[in-house]
């Protein structure tokens, strides 16, 4: 997914966070990494597209939901950390501006199977069940969406569900799961008994 947003442009103040460069986007939010004054801190400013005044109920809700799944999934390790949200206008003080997320920079190597070790999907299935076990399901398994940070593999997002309708298809996220890492864990389990023959 590639949709411009926003267009903020290096310098631009959120608060106490400076924009460094744009990272990309989905659905609902634009990303950009951003460094924290004065500590100079890499984090990731999520920045939520929102509807209109007649929606902004629903928009809040919305978004403190987001910001909610992300906090009850912090210490799991698999998302980016979440360290607080805002709201900023962006149109001169008009309408009812957008929110945004501060959330953990992950620097990683792009995603591919063929490089995850079976350490590395054992721990993530791991992760995966504590966090199916809190009644929450991830979503989007895109190779797009995963990165390899120093021997483990980390989600840069999810999908979050709604206030009124929370992501809990843990069926989904299982086939999607097995879809992404069946072959590689098959061919791991074969290699393994080959070798002890």
């Amino acid at each position: 997914m590639n949709k411009v947003l926003f267009y903020l442009k290096p310098g631009f103040r959120v608060g106490n966070y400076v924009v460094k460069r744009r990272l990309g986007s989905g659905w609902t939010a634009e990303a950009y990494l951003v460094e924290e004054v004065p500590t100079q801190a890499k984090r990731v400013l999520k920045l939520y597209e929102l509807h209109d005044d007649a929606q902004q109920i629903k928009n809040l809700r919305d978004f403190e939901h987001y910001c909610w799944v992300v906090e009850q999934l912090s210490d799991i390790g698999l998302l980016p950390r979440y360290y607080h949200m805002g709201h900023v206008f962006l149109k001169s003080g008009e309408g009812i501006g957008n929110y945004y997320m501060i959330q953990e920079f992950i620097q990683g190597k792009p995603f591919r199977v063929k490089d995850c070790t079976s350490s590395m999907i054992s721990s993530l299935q791991s992760q995966v069940a504590r966090t199916h076990k809190l009644g929450f399901a991830l979503g989007d398994w895109s190779k797009e969406n995963l990165l390899l940070q120093k021997g483990s593999i980390r989600m840069v997002d999810c999908t979050y569900g709604r206030h009124d309708k929370p992501n809990d298809r843990i069926a989904a996220d299982l086939k999607a799961f097995n879809s992404l890492f069946g072959k590689h864990i098959k061919a791991e389990a074969g290699a393994s008994s080959a070798s002890g023959a």
